[in-house]
């Protein structure tokens, strides 16, 4: 693990001794607290360490911790939905409120909003009646169309937005994307795509209804009924246009949800030592939007008549360089391949999510993670988006590979 250099001052023997005691209750009581920051292997002397710079640079350190450790390992989700909670849905219509959501953080950043196409090879399996739900059990699902709008959250593209969470400025970020995605693809058959999943059992709503069932928690390590089946049809389409992929099924967060992404994080790079040919790696998640009064939102995408879910692409930054050094080569990447789905099918993505993460983007060159609709939406309908990626995404990586 990474460790905060630490240099002892005068006069801090005293605080040491204060340390040793503090420390002796964390380990008495086993706090999570300190093996949430830490890691549960952590040694005894880099918890000391922790503490004393804890009382010494309180301020400093906390927020050390939490951009390389707390957030990167499994605050994902709950960040988003908390970005969620002060939007106001768009339901059928494209256009783009006047007025900006406000904001209540610092940053100058919240969520999005728009509509879809998608490939006509691709059948729907017949829609299934829901079952009835007694009304103490019933919440709500809202269908919504996301998409952007000309404000400061949101930077603009060649028609494709750009959900900016980080301190770049718009002029900062068009800069970065003067430059071309660098990535080379060979002419072979070898593994050149890896799909994998931190949070493999992430599911959706069985039905497509108006109601779902509070009591529902959407994970399933069903691979009928979670990411794996998403991470199939992306493969199978990729496959189909003559990319080479590697597929792996492993529950990353089952049994254990906390340390997923540790976990894949070894995963990729198990691969990445067995394939020297993979030039991409892709996470696949779905995202998950909850309001209040037991409101649930589904991203509306539709493609030949058919529901389908949006698609998002997902962008970790780091702006100094420090931790993620291939971060302004991948955000390009991430960028094309926006702006291919886009010019095929129309509104199939929500804007690309900028943030300040590391989601072990520090591991490679050409990894992104994909989100494939919420948790309101079906199996089916990401499964059809997924296609619709896999199919664009092909023709992207031949470019790439001609050029």
């Amino acid at each position: 693990m990474n460790k905060i250099g630490y240099k002892r001052k005068k006069g801090s023997f005293i605080n040491f001794l204060v340390v040793l005691s503090v420390a002796g209750a964390f380990f008495l009581l086993k706090t999570p607290f300190i093996n949430t920051v830490l890691g549960i292997k952590s040694e005894f002397s880099e918890k000391i360490i922790f503490a004393s710079l804890l009382l010494e640079k309180p301020k400093k350190t906390v927020d050390y911790y939490w951009e390389n450790y707390i957030r990167h390992d499994d605050d994902y989700e709950t960040d988003k939905n908390n970005f969620e909670k002060n939007e106001k849905p768009i339901v059928d219509s494209l256009e783009i409120p006047q007025k900006a959501p406000e904001i209540s953080s610092s940053k100058p950043c919240t969520k999005e909003n728009i509509i879809s196409s998608q490939p006509e090879t691709q059948k729907t399996p017949p829609k299934k009646t829901p079952p009835m739900i007694e009304p103490k059990y019933r919440g709500t699902i809202l269908e919504q169309r996301f998409g952007g709008a000309d404000n400061q959250c949101f930077v603009k593209k060649d028609g494709v937005y750009i959900r900016n969470y980080t301190d770049l400025t718009a002029e900062q970020i068009l800069g970065i994307l003067e430059k071309k995605a660098s990535i080379k693809f060979e002419n072979t058959t070898a593994p050149q795509v890896l799909i994998y999943h931190t949070h493999a059992t992430e599911s959706f709503e069985e039905y497509d209804s108006k109601y779902y069932d509070i009591r529902g928690n959407w994970r399933s390590t069903d691979n009928n009924k979670n990411m794996i089946a998403v991470g199939d049809a992306l493969e199978k389409a990729l496959k189909a246009k003559g990319i080479g992929v590697i597929h792996d099924y492993t529950h990353h967060d089952y049994p254990s949800y906390n340390g997923s992404y540790s976990r894949s994080a070894e995963t990729v790079k198990k691969y990445l030592k067995e394939y020297p040919t993979i030039k991409v790696a892709l996470d696949l998640h779905r995202d998950g939007i909850e309001r209040e009064n037991h409101e649930i939102v589904k991203s509306k995408a539709e493609i030949n008549g058919e529901k389908a879910s949006q698609v998002m692409v997902v962008c970790a930054c780091d702006e100094n360089h420090q931790v993620l050094p291939y971060w302004e080569e991948n955000f390009r990447f991430g960028m094309d391949i926006t702006t291919a789905l886009e010019s095929r099918y129309k509104g199939l993505t929500r804007p690309l999510y900028l943030c300040n993460a590391r989601y072990n983007m520090d591991l490679s060159q050409g990894l992104l993670i994909l989100e494939f609709g919420t948790n309101a939406n079906t199996v089916e309908e990401a499964k059809i988006t997924a296609n619709a990626v896999g199919e664009v995404l092909g023709d992207l990586l031949k470019s790439y590979r001609e050029e």
